[in-house]
């Protein structure tokens, strides 16, 4: 009896062993939706987030009380309805300053050569010479979101992690980011409607920040009264995630899609799919630690040339599943 039990014992560690090494079966455990897997070391750790339905952009409701003029509120209009008819996998975390270190050092990706960083000196925002992305002319750790990285700088990062992985990785379509920084709420921060708890769930441009940037203190617009405890950018995960499981959404650094730009949505996909239509500039989601109050919200868009590099810009990547 004794050695009966030890054979079934042994057989079931073997047939777990096999299952776990199931292409299929990993593949089917990766599809859940709340799922956090990474396919590589170096990958960026990555949510499932699950297909569904949503309410794209806002109404003057939303954005009146946050003090935007007229034409800032066209750029979120008119709302509409997208579905997205299939889960995808969004990074948990922006993508940080090590995990971006391995991708140029496998790939000796040249990178941006000039960014837009703050001088303290001269009280302004100036395009710098030699700042890049590790040198972004203000203080950062390994654990802090890259910055100072280019549109052409992200979708280079997504091509190499789907060529390390075999797996397809890009950068996300503007609908698939405001769903998954929405986290199934329908208010105008996944927290809520309440702007001044921003400090426990982003770091943004607040009591800190203004400290070396006395200008903010002259537009109320740009500073929020409370304190999340970091001046420029902060280590990834340190605030409350929303109901994806997803940090930093709001707040930290803004986040690259790759839509064009357009002022308003009229005639914009509602199937999740990026808008490629006059491609002048690309939309940027989600504010950041130095950004006016309105834009820390779902719905909130900016835009940037494609070969922007600024410290206040950075990275969360898409995985598709299979």
């Amino acid at each position: 009896m004794i050695r009966a039990r030890s054979l079934s014992a042994a057989a079931a560690a073997l047939l777990a062993a096999a299952l776990m090494t199931s292409p299929a079966l990993a593949q089917t455990a990766k599809s859940k939706p709340g799922t956090k897997f990474k396919d590589c070391r170096e990958c960026p750790e990555m949510v499932v987030i699950p297909a569904g339905s949503f309410t794209m952009g806002s109404t003057d409701a939303e954005t009146t009380p946050e003090g935007m003029d007229a034409d800032a509120r066209k750029r979120e209009q008119p709302t509409h309805k997208v579905t997205i008819g299939r889960s995808f996998a969004i990074g948990r975390y922006e993508v940080t300053r090590k995990q971006y270190a391995a991708f140029v050092k496998e790939t000796k990706q040249p990178g941006s050569k000039v960014c837009t960083t703050w001088n303290q000196e001269k009280n302004t925002w100036l395009d710098v010479e030699g700042a890049t992305w590790d040198k972004t002319n203000f203080p950062q750790t390994d654990n802090d979101p890259v910055a100072c990285v280019s549109l052409d700088d992200a979708n280079a990062y997504a091509a190499w992690l789907s060529a390390k992985t075999k797996k397809k990785y890009r950068v996300p379509s503007e609908a698939e980011w405001e769903y998954a920084a929405r986290g199934g709420t329908t208010t105008s921060r996944y927290w809520g409607d309440d702007a001044s708890a921003v400090c426990k769930y982003g770091n943004i441009s607040d009591a800190a920040a203004a400290e070396p940037h006395p200008d903010l203190k002259k537009d109320p617009t740009r500073l929020m009264a409370c304190r999340d405890g970091y001046v420029y950018t902060a280590p990834v995960g340190k605030f409350k995630p929303n109901a994806y499981g997803l940090y930093d959404v709001i707040g930290n650094v803004w986040e690259w899609t790759v839509d064009c730009y357009t002022p308003n949505y009229e005639g914009a996909p509602t199937d999740g799919s990026a808008w490629k239509k006059d491609c002048e500039r690309h939309v940027v989601k989600g504010g950041g630690w130095y950004a006016r109050n309105w834009f820390n919200r779902a719905a909130a868009r900016s835009r940037e040339f494609a070969n922007a590099s600024m410290g206040t810009l950075g990275i969360r990547i898409v995985r598709d599943l299979e």
